[in-house]
């Protein structure tokens, strides 16, 4: 294989125009980048060009068939039905299949090779289909994730994904649930999925006018309508993105939320469940505090929306010994919940 992406990206596009074309380096170099800027990749010139025509008959054996039309030369497979795919090493149908089985999820999670996953998403099920040669089509599904679809705007995710690896300041237009659309300046550091929801993470920069600093914002993919390059100076990350959301459960994050150990008791029953599926990483078990009948377990987390709904989850299995403010807040919802369901229990006795 070649050794960058970018190679391998133009190597495909000359495979695909030297079948049924004679066209000259000229042409060649025009088609190849025109598609190259399109995918948001750099332009070449042309020894660029003519060097990977010589890396696809040195390396993949290629018979390129050369015309001269005065100072013109131009370039076309010899055998129209070759193609440096056809050359890639072969692999077990038991492979394939494998291979197959991954597309397949991937085109669960991104959708179709339209819907901004190409061209490596092309490149793959071209190759696939190149080395079946023949062979059965398996198709049964073997592997199943909870999935997280894109959105209805699902070709931001791959616009972004972009903005992302270039580093790229945007403006997004972004409508929250109940309040009026406005435009943010993002400088775009990560996405990322919870609870079925595809999130980009960035650093809003506030007008001046508003006179307040920068901050670490996260928009619902679904609530983001419009997106294009701001001229502003891309800001890099003053922290570790792969530990920014250590310290929380889900994607709700304020700074100003201190570190507290949050002290859970669980039914033993339940606490099975937990133990082979820790809620936090930081999960530690209190056994002076535990007993035949409950767990006691801490962890060390910032409180937030997140992690009540995953407590208010376990319902009457779990309750939160500390801190005190978790444990008010918990208890709140609670009451609520419970003068819900007597009101509710009321209405329908009436109606009944």
């Amino acid at each position: 294989m070649p050794e960058t992406k970018n190679t391998w990206r133009r190597l495909q596009i000359l495979d695909s125009f030297l079948k049924n074309n004679d066209l000259s380096v000229e042409d060649l170099l025009g088609k190849c980048n025109q598609i190259l800027t399109g995918e948001g990749l750099r332009e070449v010139g042309k020894r660029t060009i003519q060097g990977d025509l010589k890396l696809i008959e040195k390396k993949y054996g290629a018979k390129i068939t050369k015309h001269h039309s005065g100072h013109t030369i131009t370039y076309q497979y010899t055998n129209p039905s070759f193609s440096i795919l056809n050359q890639m090493i072969d692999i077990p149908p038991c492979d394939q299949n494998v291979i197959r089985q991954s597309i397949a999820n991937l085109k669960e999670t991104y959708g179709d090779v339209d819907n901004g996953f190409n061209p490596l998403y092309q490149w793959i099920v071209a190759i696939l289909n190149n080395l079946e040669q023949g062979r059965p089509v398996v198709s049964k599904q073997v592997v199943e994730f909870d999935t997280c679809p894109l959105p209805a705007n699902g070709n931001h995710f791959s616009e972004l994904q972009k903005h992302i690896l270039n580093k790229e300041t945007i403006e997004i237009t972004y409508e929250p649930f109940k309040k009026s659309e406005r435009t943010h300046t993002v400088h775009p550091y990560r996405l990322k999925q919870f609870n079925r929801r595809w999130f980009l993470v960035g650093l809003h920069v506030f007008p001046k006018e508003q006179k307040r600093g920068p901050q670490i914002y996260v928009y619902p993919l679904d609530r983001i309508n419009k997106i294009q390059r701001s001229s502003i100076p891309f800001i890099e990350p003053k922290f570790n993105l792969d530990h920014y959301f250590d310290d929380i459960d889900g994607i709700t994050l304020d700074q100003n939320t201190p570190i507290e150990t949050v002290t859970l008791r669980v039914t033993n029953e339940r606490f099975k469940y937990i133990k082979t599926k820790p809620i936090h990483p930081s999960f530690t078990i209190s056994h002076s505090q535990s007993s035949s009948l409950h767990t006691v377990f801490t962890i060390q987390v910032r409180p937030n929306k997140e992690l009540e709904s995953l407590i208010l989850s376990f319902g009457e299995d779990m309750e939160v010994l500390g801190p005190a403010s978790l444990r008010t807040s918990i208890e709140s919802k609670l009451q609520k919940m419970q003068k819900l369901y007597k009101r509710s229990s009321s209405q329908d006795t009436q109606d009944s």
